[in-house]
């Protein structure tokens, strides 16, 4: 009985391998055509600050990536179920390459359009404080687009 098993399992072991091993000269690289990346920021608001936190986004946020002429969030969702209040999503045009920037050419153009919408850095740094007051947590993560098929 053992010897059967033994080898039942050596033949099972031959055969996966045998089925890999064919796979693998099947198996080509395969690229993405044109994908596309997002950054997906979750935000969970204090109680009772989530007017506030939006009203942030609006004056001040989103005021200076219009002014800078930065393109804002690609969406941005009140989410009404689950433990997050707000999705805003960031197309990355570059893709991934827009991750390697500590601080980008876009985020200094924005910086100094906050700065003078804000009246003063001092001013900015006020606000950007405030703004932290209101968020309780934060989530972000790297998304690629769905496709449905790769190509070579």
């Amino acid at each position: 009985m053992k010897l059967f098993k033994l080898s039942f399992t050596v033949l099972a072991f031959l055969f996966c391998f045998h089925s890999i091993s064919a796979q693998e000269e099947e198996m080509k690289p395969k690229k993405y055509d044109n994908p596309e990346y997002y950054v997906i920021t979750y935000l969970k608001f204090d109680t009772g600050k989530t007017q506030s936190a939006k009203k942030i986004i609006k004056d001040y946020f989103a005021a200076a990536g219009e002014n800078a002429g930065i393109p804002g969030p690609a969406m941005m969702l009140d989410l009404v179920t689950g433990e997050w209040d707000m999705m805003i999503t960031w197309h990355l045009k570059d893709g991934p390459e827009a991750l390697n920037w500590e601080i980008s050419p876009e985020d200094v153009k924005w910086g100094k359009a906050f700065h003078e919408l804000a009246g003063s850095p001092e001013k900015a740094e006020e606000i950007n404080k405030e703004w932290q007051s209101y968020v309780k947590s934060s989530k972000t993560q790297l998304a690629r687009r769905y496709q449905s098929s790769p190509t070579k």
